[in-house]
This record gives structure tokens, sequence and C-alpha cells, in this order.
């Protein structure tokens, strides 16, 4: 039923996506959209680099506990795919995705979208260690700010 479950929210998911990249470059809203097909692509592109960038990320992190722990080979492939996708690391990864994509995207304007990749794909790895330094400095600056 899980199974189930997961694979109706992708479906809905890409399905969402899809529909939402058909109809959005017909409604010009606030400037959005002013660019033309290919920065569409670019941006999508980017950020499905992202997202795979932060999956490779926490199957290392994993793959390096479980080396750490004496483990030298991988014995039951679907329980360590399933371990990794309930994993806190993933989805803390996932929500700071487009954190770290919008980041990378206004820093790289300028970049060729084989480049756009690469790092799309480290930054993603890296998610987790961006978004804890950006949270961390933020919450710094609160307590500095905060008398007490």
């Amino acid at each position: 039923m899980r199974r189930l479950r997961f694979v109706i929210l992708f479906l809905l998911s890409i399905g969402g996506a899809f529909v939402w990249f058909r109809l959005a470059p017909s409604a010009r809203a606030f400037g959005l959209f002013q660019g033309s097909g290919e920065q569409i692509l670019r941006i999508t592109v980017g950020y499905v680099a992202t997202i795979a960038g932060v999956v490779l990320g926490c199957l290392y992190r994993q793959l390096r506990q479980m080396r750490d722990s004496g483990i030298t080979e991988i014995s039951d492939l679907p329980q360590f795919v399933s371990r990794a996708l309930r994993s806190v690391d993933l989805w803390m990864g996932l929500c700071g995705s487009p954190i770290v994509f919008l980041l990378l995207a206004r820093a790289n304007e300028g970049m060729s979208l084989p480049g756009m990749i690469v790092v799309a794909l480290e930054n993603g790895f890296c998610c987790l260690i961006i978004v804890n330094g950006f949270v961390g400095r933020m919450e710094a600056e609160n307590k500095a700010a905060t008398p007490s």
C-alpha cells in the first residue's frame, strides 16, 4: 500500500509539473517567464540535476556510514534503497534544494547548460551543508539582534 501511495504521489508530481510548464508560459504575470523556452528548459534541467545531487549525496553518506561500521557489501539492495528513501537526511536535502538551486541560478546566470548541470549536481550533493550554513548564519543574526 505504501508503494502504491508513493507511485501515485510521484506520478501526480510529474503530471502537475508537466501541466504547470505547459500552462505557465502563456500566463505572463509580474515578469515571470519573460525568457525563452530555452530558459525554462535550463531551469528545469538544473533543478532536476540538483535533486539528483541530493539523492546521490544521501546514498553516499549512507554508504560511508555502512563502511565506517565495518560493512563491506550491501547484502539486500531493496532494503538499502528503501532505507535511503526514508532517510531524514534525504528529506532534509529535498526540502532545502529549492533554496540551494535559487542561489545557484542567481549566481550563474550566464553559465552554459552543461556547466549548470555539473554545478547543480555538486550543490545538490552538498545541499545539507549549504542549507545548514545558511540557517545557522540566520539564527546567529537573530540571536544577535534579540536583546537579552
